[in-house]
This record gives C-alpha cells, sequence and structure tokens, in this order.
C-alpha cells in the first residue's frame, strides 16, 4: 500500500496520471510536492503534484509543473516526508480541499472548503 509517508520516490511516480484531457478541476484533501530533477525550458525545475485523499495518494495531478501558484486562504502546513523527500501540504485546520486545476506547465492550487458529510 502506498501511503504519504514511508513511501518511496519510485511508489508515489508509479501512481496513475489523471487524464490530461480533464478541463474540470481535481480536489483533494491534500497534496504531495515532488521535485522531478529535470530542468524546465526555463531552467528551473521541474515538480510533480500528487493529489490525496483519506491519508493516502492517490494520482499524479500533473507532471512536469514548472510554476506553481498556491492559493492559500486558510492555513496550512508543510511536511516533508521521508524516505521521498516529497513535500506534503495539507490544511491545518482540516476542514480544506486543495483544488487542482488543469494541466500545463503552469499549475493553480487553490484552498477550498471540504463539502460537508451528510448524516445518515
Amino acid at each position: 500500500m502506498i501511503r504519504i509517508n514511508g513511501s518511496t520516490r519510485e511508489q508515489l511516480l508509479s501512481l496513475p496520471v489523471r487524464d490530461r484531457s480533464l478541463t474540470s478541476e481535481n480536489l483533494y484533501e491534500s497534496v504531495l510536492l515532488i521535485p522531478s530533477m529535470e530542468k524546465s525550458l526555463t531552467g528551473y525545475g521541474l515538480n510533480t503534484i500528487i493529489g490525496c485523499n483519506n491519508g493516502q495518494p492517490i494520482e499524479i495531478a500533473s507532471r512536469s509543473v514548472d510554476i506553481l501558484h498556491l492559493h492559500p486562504t486558510f492555513y496550512v502546513q508543510i511536511d516533508c516526508c521521508y524516505p521521498s523527500g516529497a513535500m506534503h501540504v495539507w490544511s491545518a485546520c482540516g476542514t480544506c480541499s486543495f483544488k487542482v486545476g488543469r494541466c500545463g506547465f503552469s499549475m493553480e492550487v487553490y484552498m477550498v472548503p471540504r463539502p460537508k458529510k451528510e448524516k445518515k
């Protein structure tokens, strides 16, 4: 089982890739940022964004992100995962999700209120 912390870089990068044809934005409880160790055309390093839900990485939201525009509207915390070296970004209040935009060299990531679960 692949976990946020304790997984290797190789395990995380072997997750399925989100369909690039999607024009919608996906919601995740947290995201992992993994440096690709590759250089972009601008000379900066590229990053991979992995979306996580229920405490588990579920898919690669985007590869080869040159610029990440993070729009925090709530307090965020960042952990460095071992042994992958991924940066785990999550909502400290636990009531926010990360909305990851369409794939491209520049990626928009917004914090939005998490939908409330209906009581049964």
